[in-house]
């Protein structure tokens, strides 16, 4: 990016400003020209008009020789305000200007000077201050961005690193037209009453009218990422800003890693053993950061976060042979402090002194592993503490950058150039003006369908191309006489719709089925808060696109999201046949279910089928073992392994049905029928064992994919994966047969991985989430450069999920209104904190706590009302959150990792839930552990390994809300570690606090320590702007204490030492 262009957005600010107060509009343009320009393409804006002419503000200061007139704004110490505009009205040239505020006397009306007044809506009003405007009109301006000058860099905030020059020359034009200037004014003692009414010089001998007849003008303005453009006026502007707001991204990460690379750091070797041996293969290596560049640190703690880091270990012999002078290079993760410097102490691998001394300077702690490749260097020599002959090695933290998914998703949004071929997808499917037909459609009507797609993309509507196609063409037969043509997503079968709409609300069935039976262009938004049915209402949707149009490609922004929309799709699919057949009269041809396939890498599946060919019973442990650094994402149910093995009637999966799809009962029968396949029946029925399988022949690996590719994926109709799989062999193939799209948590969706999905020519395509919960990921989201510049001018750009951005740009949503997921009473917590939510809900049929399946909330309730008596009962026929406040935590920040631990908080919940499962008839498995922090999930499950956490063992592992989002359990135990001291971090961020108060079924306890409210405050406490004014946290304890939902914990005494010592 230029750095001209760093001056761009300021944001939104309120005003008093006079006549034109700033306001917001829909920024057009992301180009800045230099020269001659529309100056809305040199300086776009925020969205939402206040004032229909204003395009265009941002804050500033004239700089009148080296000092500065107005910005106060801009944390200058001066009461005068100015800032920089572009004015448009309609049938009138379009202005740039900027305006001077001073302020009036505050007396000045008891001493008789008068009132002033400024005009706004066509109506005076009451002012306090005396403006003047300075106008140039647009056409022949020059200007440019230039780095602030070190003689101002003393007068400004921050060292001036916030900051840059705007140079405006009027060249040959007219003079700027001055408006206000010699009105009276009085101000006496102010500085400005000797430069307006005596003109006395403001700086050196410049006058206020000298400044004001300047040719060229020079502003000081902070600079500020762009904001997110929600409407784009050309398919170039869309292709800049979308493209753009990747590569930045993973330009700065790239460039810091490369970085980071060079910097040379002193590591020492622990054992994870105890052995003082050099020849072991597991190693905790402490790499002190002492000497670490601080410009690095963001950098670093975002790198941490991926599984791409190589440890280079360097030789420290001074004259080696050559192929010792290339370093060793063992793959290596992350492992926080929490767990780590316990674990040495604890099971006396290293002396206590040693590790607390690690422990002072600022330091990172991996987990290494001697690797096998002989290019790695294997058999390099390291000698660790404990070691008689220890000693530091200099290392190199090597993280392996990887282009691939920035490349992917640039290629994505250059599908939308004018001139770009359509993408495979479009060569099926529908027309979209007329019926549906099987056969291919014409070129034109591809090039009418792409046309429309980047009209939709880039939100301004569709009137110049239907415009072009009603000249071009008879009148179009529109569906329903609309503007735009309209898609059934429904079969066309009405029993079939009937059967399928089971599983939606009864009240919703009848709007959602005319929802889905006109979607414009095919395309619909599913929306709805959390515990709405969302995955379920968009699983029957995407069910009826395969039996309507045919296969189609469900996805998700991460594997977990995947995973849950394909299990959501399995068990509808499986209850809608099951209606369907009972329906039947006897003798009538059976339904199938939908052949619904979780995609994974093939290489994997392959790996694991054979895994659980020689062990049946450990299910998603045959993942296979990635490289040492990366965890494991395969998981065994609905994957192309599942599905064989079903056919080969394995124990390892469940039995074969008769309602199974119709193309597993075609791999059964060719499984059967072929001979060289028997002694593979065999072992997957435990006719043979394995090892006797292995022994004689067997069927290799290029013939188990064959079959899972052949037979398999070519008779899926609904297959399941990540985005980034989407775009890889054989799903990449697969999908350019898809006649449809349907994506889960869009709300986490960028809109260039939407674009890898779903294609340039329309397809039909339905998406749905929830946009309070987790935004896309943008790793260089709020990072600035060494001048204080965003590293990301488009950062906004990025975090505007697919979701967002056709909801806000007035797409007909169809929207859930009723909670079906938490017992009565459970969503208010969610509701009253987390903004934006609607003002008005219903609880659904599931909701009602007298259930079975709310049962452990009954016992969760009692347990609590034992251990807590101060907490109030819930109100009848509700059940609702508990806050344990747990006084005097310590919590434990890692400003190398960038994440936090709470020894107290995580051993008061542990406490809690061992008590809680062997005291009431609540099991382990109905409770669900979740922390914002990494590290605080690494101390719980460190935790959990002692002794007396025996009972909870079987529990699943605590989670952080990334991990858990799309997720949901009976009862959620929320720790979020964070004290009445820290900072909130997490739970200060909106999304992910409404992720983390809205996965429960029947509970909801929360573990934290901050100050409660007076007594007398919690009377007064009402539900009003002020209470939303508040920051999250805040907000939640004033409503549970209104509720007296909260208890307190004593504080803790802690005996471990180390802990408390850790930087």
């Amino acid at each position: 990016m230029s750095s001209s262009s760093h001056i761009r957005g300021c944001s939104r600010s309120s005003s008093s400003s006079e006549e034109d107060a700033p306001g917001d509009s829909d920024s057009d343009s992301h180009s800045f020209n230099s020269e001659g320009a529309d100056a809305t393409q040199q300086l776009p804006a925020p969205a939402e008009v206040t004032n229909p002419s204003l395009e265009w503000h941002a804050w500033c200061a004239l700089i009148i020789d080296d000092g500065f007139l107005g910005g106060k704004e801009l944390g200058l110490p001066t009461d005068i305000r100015s800032q920089l505009m572009v004015h448009r009205v309609l049938s009138r040239p379009a202005w740039l200007a900027f305006t001077i505020e001073f302020p009036h006397a505050s007396g000045g009306e008891e001493e008789g000077f008068g009132t002033f007044y400024f005009r706004r809506c066509q109506k005076p009003m009451p002012s306090l201050s005396y403006r003047i405007d300075v106008k140039f009109p647009l056409g022949k301006l020059a200007h440019a961005v230039k780095p602030i000058e070190p003689a101002l860099v003393r007068s400004l905030p921050e060292g001036g690193s916030k900051f840059s020059v705007l140079e405006i020359d009027v060249k040959d034009g007219p003079d700027p037209l001055v408006i206000g200037f010699g009105m009276p004014f009085d101000n006496p003692g102010h500085p400005s009453d000797g430069w307006i009414n005596d003109s006395q010089p403001i700086a050196g001998n410049h006058t206020l009218r000298d400044a004001l007849s300047q040719r060229t003008f020079r502003f000081v303005a902070k600079g500020s990422p762009f904001k997110a453009q929600w409407r784009f006026k050309d398919d170039n502007d869309h292709l800049a800003a979308m493209t753009q707001s990747q590569v930045q991204d993973f330009v700065w990460l790239h460039a810091a890693a490369a970085g980071i690379y060079k910097i040379k750091l002193r590591a020492s070797f622990v054992s994870t053993s105890g052995s003082p041996s050099s020849y072991i293969d597991d190693f905790y290596v402490v790499v002190r950061l002492k000497e670490f560049p601080s410009r690095y640190d963001a950098a670093l703690r975002c790198l941490l976060k991926s599984d791409t880091l190589c440890l280079h270990i360097h030789d420290p012999a001074v004259r080696a042979p050559v192929d010792r002078q290339r370093p060793a290079k063992w793959p290596a993760r992350v492992v926080h402090d929490s767990t780590i410097i316990n674990a040495l102490v604890h099971q006396g691998i290293a002396d206590e002194n040693a590790v607390y001394n690690m422990s002072h300077e600022p330091h990172l702690i991996l987990a290494v592993r001697r690797p096998k490749e002989i290019e790695c260097r294997p058999n390099f020599n390291v000698k660790v503490v404990g070691n008689k002959g220890k000693r530091d090695y200099s290392v190199s933290l090597n993280f392996l950058a990887d282009s691939k998914p920035c490349q992917r998703k640039v290629e994505a949004v250059l599908q939308f150039h004018p001139d770009a071929n359509p993408t495979p997808q479009g060569q099926g499917g529908l027309q979209l003006f007329g019926a549906r037909s099987i056969e291919s459609p014409t070129s034109s009507d591809i090039r009418l369908k792409m046309k429309l797609h980047r009209d939709l993309l880039r939100g301004y509507g569709f009137f110049e191309t239907l415009r072009e196609n009603a000249e071009a063409q008879p009148p179009m037969q529109l569906a329903q006489g609309r503007s735009l043509p309209a898609v059934n997503l429904l079969p066309a079968s009405q029993h079939i719709v009937d059967a399928l709409m089971e599983d939606v609300l009864p009240r919703d069935r009848k709007r959602f089925c005319t929802y889905l039976s006109r979607v414009p262009l095919g395309f619909g938004l599913i929306t709805g808060e959390p515990g709405f049915g969302k995955t379920t209402v968009l699983s029957v949707a995407t069910l009826g696109m395969s039996i309507a149009l045919g296969p189609i490609y469900a996805c998700a922004a991460t594997d977990v999201a995947a995973d849950n929309f394909a299990e959501h799709l399995n068990q509808i699919s499986e209850k809608f046949t099951s209606r369907l057949n009972e329906a039947k009269a006897l003798g009538e041809s059976p339904a199938r279910r939908i052949l619904i396939v979780r995609g994974y890498d093939i290489d994997d599946e392959v790996a694991a089928f054979h895994k659980l060919l020689e062990n049946p019973r450990i299910g998603d442990k045959a993942a296979p073992p990635y490289t040492f650094a990366l965890k494991p994402k395969w998981r065994l149910h609905l994957s192309l392994a599942f599905w064989l093995l079903v056919a080969l009637r394995s124990p390892a999966v469940r039995p074969f049905h008769g309602d199974d799809p119709m193309g597993i009962h075609s791999l059964q029968s060719y499984l059967d029928d072929q001979p060289n396949l028997k002694r593979l029946r065999n072992v997957a029925t435990g006719v043979i064992g394995y090892q006797e399988y292995k022994n004689g022949h067997t069927v290799d690996a290029e013939r188990i994919r064959f079959i899972m590719l052949q037979k398999i994926l070519r008779c899926t109709n609904i297959l399941c994966t990540n985005i980034s799989l989407s775009c890889q062999g054989p799903y990449d193939f697969w999908k350019s047969l898809a006649k449809g799209i349907a994506v889960d948590e869009a709300n986490n969706v960028g809109r260039p991985d939407l674009y890898s999905v779903w294609g340039n020519t329309l397809l039909p395509c339905l998406l749905c989430g929830d946009d309070k919960q987790l935004e896309p990921l943008v790793v260089s989201f709020g990072q600035k450069d060494k001048k204080g510049h965003s590293v990301n001018r488009l950062e906004e750009d990025g975090k505007l999920s697919a979701l967002l951005f056709f909801k806000g740009n007035r797409w007909p949503v169809f929207r859930l209104r009723t909670q079906l997921r938490m017992a009565s009473g459970l969503f208010a917590l969610c509701h009253e904190v987390v903004k934006g939510m609607p003002t008005k809900f219903l609880y659904g049929p599931d909701c009602d706590i007298s259930l079975d399946r709310h049962a452990c909330g009954r016992e969760l309730e009692a347990f609590l009302q034992k251990r807590f008596p101060e907490l109030a009962p819930p109100p009848d026929d509700m059940l609702t959150e508990a806050f344990i406040n747990c006084t005097g935590s310590k919590f434990y920040f890692s400003r190398v990792t960038g994440s936090g631990w709470n020894p107290a908080q995580s051993r008061h919940a542990l406490h809690f839930v061992r008590d809680l499962v062997t005291q009431t008839k609540i099991a382990p498995a109905d409770v669900f552990i979740i922390t914002p922090h990494k590290a605080n999930v690494d101390f719980i499950e460190g935790e959990r390994q002692k002794l007396e956490y025996s009972a909870i063992s079987s529990m699943a592992p605590a989670a952080t809300a990334d991990d858990f989002q799309g997720r949901q359990g009976n009862i959620i135990i929320l720790v979020t570690a964070t004290t009445k001291t820290s900072k909130p971090g997490y739970v200060s961020d909106i999304h992910y606090l409404c992720v983390m108060l809205s996965r429960h079924i029947s509970g909801l306890v929360i573990f934290s320590d901050h100050s409660l409210p007076k007594a007398s405050d919690v009377c007064n406490m009402q539900n009003d702007e002020a209470e939303a004014d508040k920051p999250p946290m805040k907000r939640m304890l004033s409503i549970l204490m209104r509720k007296k939902r909260v208890a307190t914990l004593p504080a803790p005494t802690l005996s471990n030492s180390i802990t408390s010592n850790v930087s």
